[in-house]
């Protein structure tokens, strides 16, 4: 049972979280999604009959690829998938067809949250992660939290509030729809329970290329140097969530960085020798539909990915994307350029 729990405390920290066990896969989302909460205020009630006209955000070249329909002579705009119940002030792209998954790789998303005691909350924090256990390699694909995608069922929306409305099969759905890869596994984590783990870690080490000065919602701003950082769970935290200075984008880059530190810091002799006490501290505040089974199947893969080279990290930035502003809230949001994360994202799954 100890080499169990070592196997499952290593791929909690990499994979941002895992618990013991946990309900069977849910089948492809086919009726109105669940929500966690009342919906919110309709902005306009799409007619069933509506015809949609040419999506007028895609950036120039686009060609974007069609899903089959269900039934011949079905010419949905959405292909499978449920039409909105808010038309959105943009017009909705139409689904892209599935990409093609490396034989025996896994995807499993990796998510961060800032629940609290209420039931709202964001998941900043979204990472495709593939296990490529044939080969010995993994790859890590960051989406930042303000890419604007259609919510199959719902309506166009940031990525980031997605797992609030309707949980993990409507996540996967989004992912799905407008990325072609329905990850079939995921982990979340809160981000409070992090800066715990890395305190009783005893600190991580990260390496900065160039000094740091950000603040966290405002607060007042801090620095750190260029080079080898020491960081305790506080420092780590801040780390993670500052962009009042910077951006997104190099949150995300933040993001992995303590992720593959803490990594290193649980295969370490000191580390492991913590995994029971640490087991009891995190398992209430992990949600997933990885099982015990798993983690210890997937262990060898993580021996070899000790070797950084071994992980291929990509990264959906500004060249992704096209930055565009809604007209009925004035709020800044992220346009996916499909061509160019299709690319990325069939790099990473092979």
């Amino acid at each position: 049972m100890k080499k169990g729990f070592v196997g499952l405390m290593i791929f909690w920290l990499f994979l941002w979280a895992v618990a013991a066990c946990s309900p069977q896969l849910k089948p492809r989302l086919v009726k109105e999604p669940p929500l966690a909460f009342e919906p919110r205020p309709a902005l306009v009630a799409v007619p069933i009959n509506a015809t949609p006209t040419m999506t007028p955000f895609l950036p120039q070249g686009l060609i974007p690829q069609v899903a089959e329909t269900v039934e011949a002579g079905n010419k949905s705009p959405w292909g499978n998938y449920l039409p909105p119940s808010i038309w959105p002030p943009t017009e909705i792209p139409p689904p892209l067809s599935p990409l093609q998954i490396g034989e025996g790789n896994i995807p499993i998303l990796l998510l961060g949250d800032d629940q609290r005691d209420d039931p709202t909350f964001r998941t900043d924090a979204i990472i495709l992660l593939v296990l490529k256990p044939k080969q010995g390699r993994a790859s890590m694909v960051s989406f930042p939290r303000d890419l604007y995608v259609y919510v199959p069922g719902w309506t166009m929306q940031r990525i980031n509030i997605v797992m609030e409305r309707g949980g993990f099969d409507l996540l996967a759905t989004t992912f799905e729809y407008n990325f072609g890869v329905r990850p079939p596994y995921y982990a979340r984590i809160n981000f409070g329970i992090l800066k715990q783990i890395i305190d009783d870690l005893g600190g991580v080490d990260i390496y900065l290329s160039q000094p740091v000065s950000d603040s966290v919602g405002g607060d007042p701003t801090r620095t750190v140097p260029a080079g080898w950082v020491h960081m305790d769970g506080d420092l780590a935290d801040w780390y993670v969530r500052a962009r009042w200075l910077s951006s997104d984008f190099e949150r995300t880059r933040r993001h992995k960085e303590v992720l593959f530190a803490v990594f290193n810091k649980i295969i370490s002799v000191e580390g492991i020798s913590k995994v029971p006490d640490l087991y009891q501290k995190y398992i209430q505040n992990v949600d997933t539909n990885i099982t015990l089974s798993m983690l210890t199947q997937w262990l060898p893969l993580a021996a070899s990915l000790r070797d950084s080279t071994q992980l291929d990290t990509y990264h959906i930035d500004e060249e992704h994307v096209t930055v565009w502003q809604i007209p009925t809230s004035g709020s800044w949001v992220l346009l996916p350029n499909r061509n160019l994360i299709v690319n990325l994202l069939q790099d990473a799954l092979r």
